[in-house]
């Protein structure tokens, strides 16, 4: 970006320095013949000429000028929207999920919880989506503003059998086949329970 601002620079300092010598040579060409009292007078086609190439100076120079202009600002734009899809990124990966029996016994499970929490900042979740294929659940859910959790009950058809095993192992087979997924601004995006890397579906527009 300096080269080409320096560039700019030249120019218009080479533009300068010609038009100056230009105006230099007609002024003594002007007082030469008023001193000699001589039929003498300045070429008009050579002033035309020289104010044409410097007219064609300054325009070179005012390309130049416009296209480092343009070079700049795309690189701000590109650096903002890196900026913000980081930032868009590590809220997205720190949504929470948790898993909750909610009605069950020491026989079976047959029914659970699914709580999302969406952490304080500046995204909203929507078009939020949990889904759990080994049990045939999939539900969708409300937005979410940031700092602010939500949750949907989930039946189980057929109940989860326990017996002869421990609750704890059954959520946890379960937790291992959930998947969120959730959209922020123009960006949709996936999670799995264990995961703490989003496996992005959409990239910004």
């Amino acid at each position: 970006m300096a080269r080409w601002l320096d560039a700019a620079n030249a120019s218009f300092a080479i533009g300068g320095f010609a038009a100056g010598g230009a105006l230099g040579w007609w002024a003594g060409s002007f007082a030469t013949c008023a001193a000699a009292a001589v039929q003498c007078q300045a070429s008009v086609d050579a002033i035309a000429a020289v104010g044409t190439w410097v007219g064609g100076l300054g325009t070179v120079g005012a390309v130049i000028y416009a296209a480092a202009t343009l070079r700049r600002d795309e690189q701000l734009r590109t650096t903002t929207k890196q900026r913000e899809t980081s930032k868009l990124t590590v809220h997205a990966a720190n949504v929470t999920l948790k898993i909750r029996p909610t009605d069950y016994d020491e026989q079976a499970i047959r029914q659970i919880g699914i709580w999302i929490s969406n952490p304080p900042g500046d995204y909203p979740l929507h078009n939020v989506r949990v889904s759990i294929p080994a049990v045939k659940i999939s539900e969708s859910m409300a937005s979410i503003e940031p700092g602010n959790s939500s949750h949907v009950l989930c039946e189980l058809r057929p109940p989860i059998v326990t017996d002869g095993y421990s609750k704890d192992l059954t959520l946890r087979n379960l937790e291992n086949d959930l998947m969120l997924e959730f959209q922020i601004d123009d960006v949709r995006c996936a999670r799995e329970f264990h995961q703490s890397s989003l496996l992005r579906l959409t990239d910004p527009a």
